[in-house]
């Protein structure tokens, strides 16, 4: 089974756009989401956000990329992008 994936809409464009040029659109596990690498060891991705659905509800994981790949810490349900900020800033403080 083949399975196409689509490229990025406008809301997680749109997103990208507020978040700044330390973020990029990166497609993981056939997904678009919104990626960083915070250049210690680990990463943060946001999913959750480039679907039809009107709602804001996205999510953000922060990845250990090294020395092997592990998922640390998800925070779910953010409901707008000042709260998306927010949960980013606590976690660049966090991880950095």
């Amino acid at each position: 089974m083949i399975f196409k994936t689509k490229k990025p809409g406008v809301k997680i464009k749109s997103v990208l756009a507020e978040l700044g040029s330390e973020y990029e659109i990166k497609r993981i596990d056939l997904w678009n989401n919104i990626y960083r690498d915070l250049e210690n060891g680990y990463e943060i991705q946001i999913g959750e956000i480039d679907n039809a659905d009107r709602n804001f509800n996205v999510s953000v994981s922060i990845w250990m990329n090294k020395p092997t790949v592990k998922p640390i810490e998800s925070v779910s349900h953010i409901k707008s992008v000042q709260e998306l900020k927010s949960v980013l800033d606590e976690m660049i403080v966090k991880y950095s």
